[in-house]
């Protein structure tokens, strides 16, 4: 039945682009089609899945094709279409007898062309009694007489039967393709028949599409990259290609999201390539329209609820270093404050250049403060939706994430406070952490899952599959038809098919490589299928002389410079005698071969910016300018880990000792270019900022990956060129040269001695000076983890069965006991900090094994364990807080909890590994030379007696835990006396923070009265002194740590304004993201527990409350949230119960401070029931924090009234 009168000049083959043509198409075929009742009630035989539309399972009907092919005349012809002479079949000689015959067809020529004539229009739903045998001669039919009219246009004279076998063979290649769209048919059309032809738009009435046209583009507000713009309407090279209808959906969801939902951002999250920039096309086009210039979202907002649009700005993150990112923001909000004649001139681009020479190529800090503050300004009055792609490591916990300067959270709050209305859309390949969550406002969360083996169409030429290789490419998209493939496998599939494709033997080679696919190689892992293609690429790569070039540039981190690249070759052939045939301009020219692969996704020359230009020396000042080229990182990932995988080296081999030497000589580079910059640079070795230490760890990343595990294997052999190497600043050769001269052990020495402990990690300055303990954990694990390959898994996602069991055989001939003591040591310490328990007990239990090694061969247990008693503190601290014991050790105890049990386990290994000292160690009278004699294991016992007298303050033994520290500072006071150094070997840092923690808790928060004795205040204060004499050489978290002490002090002292500084700025530390999310908790909890008991005063008093603010109270609830959740996801427990008993203290406190907004029964419940969980977590740490405090705060609970 027909659907009632269309013009033919609304109909979607007569529209002004094909982009607007096939959207309008693509809305129509999902209701042409049958059901399948309906069929087969009418069909003749079996159901044809070409009729039944079914997008899910795969296909589209044929009614789709059909009217697909009416297309065709667009390109033949600029007159409007008109649907009765579509459907005029009458003077069609082309059909006769015998073609229906070898069809099945009975019915006659007229009674043929009468039966499918209405199938030429959109408008007929259903037409009964419709026989499917018609399918295949109907689209021939169609699609023949068109391709005849194309034919005449182009000046071919052919006769109708080949026009019909051109036809029936276009007919077979859709079937065959299986299409899901309309998009993907006209897509098959168009490579096979309109190659060199354009769409022509229909001729119309001029005044009419000259009304239609947008105005000037110069005048747009968006801002989209050139890349993204490529898919977009109306121009764009790739406008017409579409994404798996999941994503479109997903990109709905988007929409509605920013149009209803109250969080603005939404976060799209996905593994590298799994479909999440096809996503962000999507949600483009759904902006698009053909009427505006801007591309941008409409909503209502503001008081009056005018209707605006809100224009986009889309950036990809890693493209830019943070303030070059910064800049690109102020560009776009400062070309929306613009009037329109001013914006014509101004391009963004110029835009940029502009605000780049007013503020330099590096600002310091107080400019960086007023472009965030220019961007907060204009950015009030100038809403719009920001969307920040390929955001790589919202943890920002990787060096090559900070090489590129990427994760800069702050930006998005930044944004997202300064503008009420504005839109936030980040892809990322990671979910957000815990720990980067804080930093997040509200959002969202959209998973965008693999894809299939079918969606490689992406990554090949025009998006389609090549002839040489479609029916293996059909073919195994069958057969994993179900399986997910990740997105950088099929970029590296497509890449290495591209790369074969024309010769024949490659070709051969990559067809049988695609027959070699199954769906195991995905279920099982046994052999991941990655790898068979890696052999193809990186074979066919060295087949034309340009392996070594891209596993150099795979090497680094960030890429590498053409001038950079030709030296680093030369200089690679003169250290090995090999020879690269190509030489200069040719290895770029070889490159640029390359650079379409898989449609740009296997490399790329753009710019990267230099940490500082200073890195060159002075006769290669002109490199700094030059663009570098770069593989995709998770192409990357997937090259290097396969060539160093230990079951592909029965053909990897040669491979892989190339791949180590590319990696030796990029660390070379990276170490030649940091001591160039260190020499020339005299203020940031002043005040070294921490990006200026990147180079310097890729250096030994990418050293100790360039080691060859097989030279480490006879311990003589270390042991003998360790020897022969003592000076290691004079054994750079034999680190880095790749010929017979190269020391695996100095090496690795070099790599953690020079590197990373003399230079990286100077006096512990990635903890204490740039709080980067996610990074430095790692850096010190990989001497444990082992050499020859780059490590990209990270350690705090492992589980730790996955940590290895042993230390490498090579490891003890090549370092001292003390230098393992002291990596072990750094690892248990960043863990505690960057909150990984598993990675801390890993410590711990090797330190362990080493000492019993140690024991064996007569070495004196005390001294050991006196030299490791850092790592055992980090258990412990790691313990208390989990609360629970990180170790299980001895018999069950059901009569002790949580904190209870660590404190026996610590009172048990004092009494066992310091029987001399026992439970009370005695107090020295006076000054003993045995105190000298034993000063390592006096400091190592009293260290961890600090932990205990932590752990009898959680537990209620307050008076023990003073005395305890009281015999402490005795203790402490003795060991000044007899080295006459006049400052504490103990209670300074950590220790010290411990002690003033519990010396001040029983005036906090727990309604004390008294006043602090005097010999206690001046106990603090010397701690406090001693701390603040370590911001000389440290900052960071030092510095919030004091900040946080000196708070509590203050507070206990009655002078609560002061407290109140002290703790807001220490909060700076947070907005600022400049400690680890540890000493973030703190800083919070300080902060929300001092303004409560400030209101309690304040209320007592009739003075000021804070909290009386509205804003302050809502920023205290969103902080003390904030800790919960982030305790609740690491498992933290004493900090998640304090948090919420906080959390409700301070519902209660607003009811009182505004009744009209009471609890609701329903939220008086919830606050109750909070409470309990609150009292039952603690109680199950075994922990008596603020447990009065919670009990007399559910009993006000249950006095309220609900509203």
């Amino acid at each position: 039945m027909g659907q009632g009168r269309t013009s033919d000049s609304d109909r979607y083959y007569n529209q002004a682009s094909l982009f607007e043509a096939l959207e309008k198409l693509e809305s129509l075929w999902p209701r042409l089609t049958r059901s399948e009742s309906d069929l087969s009630k009418h069909s003749a035989r079996k159901l044809n899945p070409l009729w039944i539309a079914d997008s899910a399972g795969g296909h589209v009907g044929v009614r789709v094709a059909i009217l697909a092919t009416h297309l065709i005349y667009r390109y033949a012809t600029s007159e409007i279409l008109k649907i009765s002479d579509l459907k005029d079949l009458r003077d069609y000689p082309a059909l006769d007898d015998e073609l229906l015959r070898k069809e099945g067809i009975s019915e006659s020529v007229n009674d043929f062309k009468n039966a499918i004539a209405p199938l030429a229009s959109e408008n007929e739903k259903n037409i009964r009694r419709y026989d499917p045998k018609r399918d295949r001669l109907a689209f021939v039919c169609f699609a023949s007489r068109a391709k005849q009219t194309l034919d005449k246009a182009r000046g071919i004279q052919q006769e109708p039967k080949t026009a019909i076998s051109d036809a029936v063979a276009l007919y077979d290649r859709i079937v065959k393709a299986h299409c899901k769209t309309a998009n993907e048919v006209f897509s098959i059309i168009s490579t096979t028949w309109l190659e060199g032809l354009s769409y022509l738009a229909p001729k119309g009435d001029v005044e009419a599409i000259a009304k239609k046209q947008p105005p000037d583009p110069s005048n747009a507000l968006h801002f989209i990259p050139p890349k993204l713009a490529e898919y977009l309407p109306p121009s764009g090279r790739f406008h017409g290609n579409r994404n798996p209808r999941e994503l479109s959906d997903m990109a709905e969801l988007v929409l509605q999201q920013f149009r209803h939902a109250r969080a603005r951002l939404a976060v799209i999250s996905g593994k590298v390539n799994a479909g999440k920039s096809g996503c962000v096309v999507e949600f483009l086009r759904a902006l698009y329209s053909s009427d505006n210039t801007t591309i941008g979202l409409s909503l209502s907002f503001g008081s009056k609820s005018s209707e605006g649009t809100l224009p986009v700005f889309t950036v990809s993150v890693q493209d830019y270093t943070g303030y070059e990112l910064l800049l690109h923001v102020l560009a776009f909000l400062s070309r929306l404050e613009m009037p329109a004649r001013d914006r014509r001139k101004s391009t963004f681009e110029r835009c940029v250049a502009e605000l780049r020479n007013e503020y330099g190529t590096e600002p310091g800090a107080e400019e960086l403060q007023r472009i965030k503050q220019r961007i907060r300004n204009l950015h009030r009055d100038n809403p719009a939706v920001f969307i920040l792609t390929n955001w790589e490591d919202l943890t920002w916990s990787t060096p090559r994430a900070q090489l590129r300067d990427q994760s800069k959270a702050s930006l998005i709050e930044l944004l997202h406070d300064s503008n009420e209305t504005s839109r936030f859309l980040v892809t990322t390949t990671d979910v957000p952490t815990a720990r980067s969550e804080q930093s997040l406002p509200a959002f969202e969360l959209y998973d965008v899952e693999d894809p299939r083996l079918k969606d490689i169409i992406r990554y090949l030429p025009d998006l389609q599959y090549p002839s040489c290789y479609e029916e293996e490419l059909f073919a195994a998209a069958k057969r994993m038809n179900k399986v997910a493939i990740p997105g950088d496998h099929l970029i590296l599939f497509a890449g290495a098919l591209e790369l074969c494709r024309g010769d024949p033997e490659w070709g051969a080679r990559a067809n049988d490589t695609l027959r070699q696919l199954s769906p195991e190689q995905y279920l099982t892992l046994s052999k991941p299928a990655a790898h068979q293609f890696v052999r193809l690429l990186v074979e066919r790569l060295h087949n034309r002389d340009l392996f070594r070039i891209v596993v150099a540039i795979a090497a680094s981190d960030d890429g590498l410079r053409p001038s950079s690249l030709q030296r680093l070759m030369s200089n690679w052939d003169s250290d090995t005698g090999r020879s690269l045939q190509r030489k200069g301009s040719q290895i770029n020219a070889g490159l640029e071969e390359l650079e379409g692969l898989a449609n740009s996704f296997f490399l790329r020359c753009r710019m990267i910016k230099p940490i500082s230009a200073l890195q060159f020396d002075p006769t290669e000042r002109g490199i700094a300018g030059e663009a570098s080229w770069e593989t995709y990182e998770s192409l990357r990932k997937t090259l290097i880990s396969a060539l160093t995988a230990h079951g592909e080296q029965d053909w990897a081999a040669p491979f892989t000792r190339l791949l180590r030497e590319g990696m030796r000589h990029i660390a070379r580079l990276a170490f030649n270019r940091a001591q160039e910059w260190r020499c020339r640079t005299v203020l940031s070795n002043l005040t070294p900022r921490w990006q200026d230490l990147l180079l310097d760890i890729q250096a030994y990343e990418t050293l100790l990956a360039s080691i060859d595990p097989a030279d480490l294997t006879d311990n003589n052999r270390n042991a003998d060129q360790v020897s022969a190497n003592p000076l290691l600043h004079h054994s750079v050769e034999a680190v880095f040269t790749c010929g017979n001269g190269h020391s695996a052990a100095v090496a690795i020495r070099f790599a953690v001695q020079i590197l990373l402990l003399e230079t990286v990690d100077q006096d512990n300055q990635m903890s204490m000076c740039y709080d980067q303990d996610l990074m430095r954990m790692r850096l010190y694990m990989l001497p444990f983890v082992g050499v020859g390959r780059r490590h990209f898994d990270r350690l705090d996602d492992m589980e730790y069965e996955a940590l290895p069991s042993s230390f490498p055989e090579w490891l003890e001939t090549i370092f001292s006991v003390e230098e393992i003591f002291c990596l072990l040591e750094a690892v248990a310490i960043s863990a505690l900090h960057a909150q990984v328990p598993h990675v801390v007990r890993w410590a711990w239990v090797r330190t362990e094994e080493l000492i019993e090694r140690l024991v064996d061969r007569g070495i004196d247990r005390t001294d050991l364990i006196a030299r490791v008693a850092r790592i055992y503190c980090s258990t412990v601290d790691m313990a208390i807080q989990l609360g629970k014991p990180l170790i299980q050790n001895g018999s069950r105890d059901d009569t002790r909890n949580g904190h209870e049990l660590t404190l026996r386990q610590v009172e048990d290994f004092i009494a066992g590994e310091f029987p001399e000292f026992g439970k009370e160690t005695p107090i020295p009278a006076e000054f003993d030379l045995s105190i000298t004699r034993k000063r390592n294991h006096i400091e190592a016992i009293k260290r961890i007696e600090v932990r205990r007298a932590q752990l009898l303050g959680l537990t209620g033994q307050l008076q023990k835990a003073q005395e305890e520290l009281k015999n402490i500072h005795t203790w402490d006071s003795a060991l000044a006396r007899s080295n006459s150094f006049g400052h504490a070997r103990i209670l300074q840092g950590r220790p010290a923070r411990v002690a003033l923690h519990i010396m001040m808790r029983d005036f906090i928060l727990s309604k004390n009265d008294m006043q602090m004795p005097d010999e206690r205040s001046r106990r603090v204060l010397g701690m406090l002194s001693a701390n603040a004499s370590r911001l000389a050489r440290f900052g960071g978290a030092e510095q919030a740590a004091l900040l946080i002490d000196r708070s509590r002090f203050a507070f206990v002292n009655g002078n609560i304004d002061l407290a109140m500084q002290y703790a807001l700025e220490a909060r700076q530390f947070c907005e600022d993201n400049r400690v680890s999310y540890g000493m973030q908790i703190q800083i919070l909890l300080n902060l929300v527990a001092i303004l409560i008991e400030a209101s309690e005063v304040a209320r007592s008093d009739a003075a000021n409350d804070r909290l009386a603010n509205r804003a302050t109270m809502e920023n205290a609830q969103r902080d003390v949230d904030a800790v919960y959740q982030t305790a609740n996801a690491l498992g933290l427990r004493p900090t998640e119960g304090i948090a919420l008993y906080l959390k409700v203290r301070l519902q209660y406190i607003r009811t009182l401070h505004y009744p009209s907004e009471g609890l609701t029964s329903g939220k008086l419940r919830a606050a109750t029931k909070d409470i309990s969980l609150a009292i039952q977590i603690m109680k199950s740490c075994g922990d008596v924090s603020y447990r009065h405090a919670m009990e007399e705060l559910r009993g006000s609970l249950q006095q309220l009234t609900p509203i």
